[in-house]
């Protein structure tokens, strides 16, 4: 068994001082929350089968976004 993370949101795509503190929690929320809780979910059965666990991410973490996009992916325990 093995389990593939890899959903983000890249939204809100502006300023810091223009962000909301709703629009930041969302954003932390799915980006890294939903590592966590997919993670968790799965942890045993991982365990048991000697599976593995793969994050994967956006290159907008690395390079950045000009518009505001939403990224979903959710690839779910395979």
């Amino acid at each position: 068994m093995r389990s593939h993370n890899n959903a983000g949101i890249s939204s809100p795509s502006k300023a810091i001082h223009e962000t909301t503190d709703d629009e930041w929690d969302e954003l932390c929320a799915v980006n890294l929350k939903g590592v966590l809780y997919t993670t968790r979910h799965a942890f045993q059965a991982l365990v048991a089968s000697k599976g593995c666990i793969l994050n994967t991410s956006s290159l907008v973490g690395i390079i950045g976004q000009e518009t505001p996009r939403r990224l979903h992916r959710d690839e779910g325990l395979a």
